[in-house]
């Protein structure tokens, strides 16, 4: 993998960007066609896939997967019984089978069949895989292809932050005579309805992918007489250098389909010519008469942190299905919890200050190429124990030629590219997009600004507070008096002086005080007290990468 490498020259970072491409095995002429595609639908959709970004890493919770501990009788028992039907509000239902020891992970199918007015006979089918298996590819594997239980998977690239998978679906044969402009195989165009809950040949539920082994598709059926839940056979993740999981998302482009389709229908002038240089170097390797060729996804998975690999977990296409049939169930009143206090559920975590030898330390400063004719990303990155009230600013920015003739930067926008994985949004990564760069620069440098409190933990046992704080007894409460609090401290109640855990506390308050109330008895408090604010200011200077993209660029309206 690739590293910025940061020179300290008179109290200026330099960064140096290296080349675009991993460093990569040999690839046929067929997997170079994969991967200019993918490059090609990044291109065409807006780009992201191939900025090759060094970031600190935000990190997701590690999927779990619970085939190997998964009890269909035990199962059955949990959910008789707790399995409820709860009245929605403005009529209907819903259906709460969430009380169990572990989720349910393969495809289900809830089926109703009102019995009373207020009552309903509820089945569950779930398709259970015959078995499961994990893998891991890395840049090591790129090129060479794996073959699992009905499909054959490739790693064509890796990058900082993002990688493309070449992936062949061999479980089934799928139409493509359209593609050739003939229909030889109507009838099976046509999916037979109620067809047995399983995952009917597909490794995948849907076109992109959110979050590993939470990739399912919801559907109603027959006036919501039917609620099934589709999974994905195949799940996916990504993992940074220090073996933990980042978040991530990606796209799953039918190869086949969309490489006819853009040529069939372009609206960017600038690409025709490309995808038709991609249809004339496919060299296609199934002979069927009919064109019913297994499936070949191409997919572009991006994640916020530098990849080391990917795992994988892949369950097997045949399995059978258990029928779970409940009998008649009531419905009941959805008892939300009526609470109108405000709870605060606060995880103590020790804040770690910054200072400027920190921020020089570890501070990433970088810039991309976007697909956008003559745009760039500037980024700026931390370690994401700093993100909480982090602010970033970019200042004093200048292009700059090689006879260090400049221009200063007026017109930049802030932008989400850097920090923003499907509904995650990171705060320890920020960029801005400079847009129109004339060929003739060829560095940008400015000033990377960074803002952040600077906090001081004290520890207090109950009996022995600061001037202003008294605990009463009797209400469990802590009430400290208004010119002895600011809105940026923070309070955190423990039950013994060894406890990391945090007592839930409710936040109340009165014309003279606020108060805090405690769920249990504390031992003992911390006020995180804030101080200051620290402003660092650090210079750059940057050189300006080329486009290296296999398509034509073209500006997007």
């Amino acid at each position: 993998m690739k590293k910025n490498k940061y020179l300290a020259l008179v109290g200026i970072i330099v960064i140096t960007t290296l080349s675009f491409f991993s460093c990569k095995k040999n690839l046929s002429e067929n997997q170079k066609v994969f991967l200019d595609f993918a490059k090609a639908e990044d291109t065409y959709s807006g780009g992201g896939y191939y900025y090759n970004l060094d970031l600190h890493s935000n990190y997701d919770q590690e999927p779990i997967y619970y085939d190997s501990i998964f009890n269909i009788s035990k199962l059955k028992k949990e959910l008789q019984d707790s399995l409820q039907l709860l009245e929605k509000e403005g009529g209907g239902y819903i259906i709460d089978y969430s009380k169990t020891s572990t989720p349910i992970q393969y495809p289900h199918k809830f089926s109703f069949k009102k019995i009373k007015s207020n009552s309903y006979n509820v089945k569950l089918s779930i398709f259970i895989p015959d078995g499961y298996e994990h893998f891991s590819l890395g840049k090591e594997d790129i090129g060479e292809k794996l073959s699992k239980n009905g499909m054959n998977i490739t790693l064509l690239d890796i990058r900082n932050d993002a990688a493309t998978l070449l992936i062949e679906n061999t479980a089934e044969k799928m139409d493509y005579s359209y593609t050739y402009g003939i229909r030889a195989n109507e009838e099976d165009n046509n999916i037979a309805k109620g067809a047995p809950i399983a995952y009917s040949n597909c490794l995948f539920s849907e076109e992109w992918i959110e979050k590993p082994n939470l990739q399912s598709k919801r559907r109603n059926e027959n006036n919501n007489d039917v609620l099934q839940f589709d999974f994905s056979r195949l799940n996916m993740s990504l993992v940074d250098h220090d073996g933990r999981t980042i978040q991530s998302e990606g796209r799953i482009i039918d190869f086949r389909h969309y490489l006819w389709y853009r040529n069939h229908d372009m609206p960017y002038p600038e690409m025709k010519s490309s995808y038709l240089d991609l249809q004339r170097r496919y060299k296609e390797g199934d002979k069927n008469p009919n064109h019913r060729y297994n499936g070949i996804s191409v997919v572009n998975v991006r994640g916020l942190g530098k990849i080391k690999k990917l795992d994988f977990f892949l369950r097997s296409n045949k399995g059978h299905i258990e029928v779970i049939d409940f009998g008649e169930i009531f419905l009941q009143k959805n008892k939300e919890k009526e609470d109108n206090e405000t709870q605060d559920f606060s995880q103590y975590k020790t804040y770690t200050n910054l200072n400027d030898s920190i921020v020089k330390k570890l501070l990433k400063i970088d810039i991309a190429a976007l697909v956008q004719t003559n745009s760039h990303l500037l980024y700026a990155s931390l370690p994401l124990k700093y993100s909480e009230s982090l602010g970033f600013s970019f200042d004093d920015m200048y292009l700059k030629t090689d006879k260090n003739d400049s221009i200063k930067i007026t017109d930049y926008e802030k932008t989400s590219i850097i920090n923003r994985i499907g509904n995650f949004e990171s705060t320890n990564n920020k960029g801005i997009t400079i847009e129109s760069v004339d060929p003739k620069y060829t560095y940008v440098s400015g000033k990377v600004g960074i803002n952040r409190p600077v906090y001081e933990d004290k520890k207090f046992t109950i009996n022995n507070l600061p001037n202003g704080f008294i605990y009463n007894k009797e209400n469990n409460t802590l009430e400290i008096e208004y010119e002895m609090y600011y809105y940026e401290n923070e309070i955190y109640g423990f039950e013994n002086l060894n406890s990391k855990k945090t007592i839930p506390i409710y936040l109340e308050s009165n014309s003279n005080q606020i108060v805090y109330k405690f769920k249990m008895t504390p031992s003992h408090i911390i006020i995180r007290e804030k101080k200051s604010a620290n402003d660092i200011e650090i210079p750059f200077k940057l050189k300006i990468p080329k486009k290296q993209y296999y398509i034509n660029t073209y500006n997007k309206t």
